[in-house]
């Protein structure tokens, strides 16, 4: 049918309208297409149109206009697919999040969504959805190499030395606690000054690892059951203090301030 204009709708496309607007869940701005396009259909005006449908004139002629350039895909371009989407089993997330972690795509460095999608089956939405709700970035995973320095080791608690003298420090307590702050997001100025001073004397003690602890560890361990073997192991098996000691004896921690 047609009105002032000479706009019509293909006896398909009104079919195709009329059958979108009975489904429930349809999207709302597909409904208000569709709504345009009949009202149109049937000689209504656009001010006309506008006011029932309570939307705008130039909502009322774009749609008219895209209707008229491209048919009705052009119309329903933007919209979802009609009906409920398709849903993804737990398992299948769990599959993405397990390759996402734990594997590399052939040839690739990470996965992509592209890449991922079709390894699973799915697609690229389903994918980025996936990965944003388990908070997972592929292309940001950071990897590094140690140094092959065989004062690597020594050098390294050296500086951690230099960190823990600067905490020991009287004169630099206020940004020491200002650190503690930032890595516990503690803002309680209470319980700031406590860790500050649980901090200040575990910090005091030299460096050298507590046995009684790594023993109980493997205790731990092994009672869970989850690595054989670690029954077997002793204290002395998996710490190496020799760097320590080394430090130690050349009096370097000493040298480190020993607070208040």
């Amino acid at each position: 049918m047609e009105d002032e204009t000479g706009f019509h709708l293909r006896e398909s496309d009104r079919e195709q309208l009329e059958r979108l607007r009975r489904r429930p869940g349809t999207a709302r701005k597909l409904c208000l297409r569709a709504d345009i396009l009949l009202a149109a259909d049937v000689g209504m005006g656009v001010r006309r149109s506008a006011r029932e449908l309570k939307t705008t004139t130039p909502t009322v002629m774009l749609w008219k206009g895209r209707y008229a350039a491209g048919g009705l895909a052009a119309v329903l371009k933007e919209a979802p697919r009609p009906g409920r989407p398709r849903q993804v089993t737990a398992e299948k997330v769990a599959e993405v999040i397990e390759r996402t972690t734990r594997e590399k795509p052939a040839g690739a460095t990470h996965w992509s969504t592209r890449t991922m999608a079709k390894a699973q089956g799915l697609s690229q939405p389903t994918i980025h959805r996936i990965w944003k709700r388990h908070r997972l970035q592929p292309h940001r995973v950071e990897t590094f190499k140690l140094s092959r320095d065989p004062q690597f080791v020594e050098n390294l608690i050296k500086a951690l030395g230099g960190g823990i003298a600067f905490m020991l420090d009287p004169a630099n307590k206020a940004k020491a606690i200002a650190s503690i702050a930032d890595m516990l997001k503690m803002k309680d100025p209470k319980k700031l000054e406590n860790a500050y001073q649980e901090a200040f004397e575990t910090f005091r003690r030299k460096p050298y690892p507590n046995m009684e602890g790594v023993k109980f560890q493997l205790k731990l361990i092994a009672d869970m059951k989850s690595h054989p073997g670690v029954e077997k192991l002793k204290g002395e098996d998996v710490v190496d203090d020799r760097f320590v000691k080394k430090l130690d004896q050349s009096g370097f921690f000493d040298q480190l301030p020993k607070g208040r």
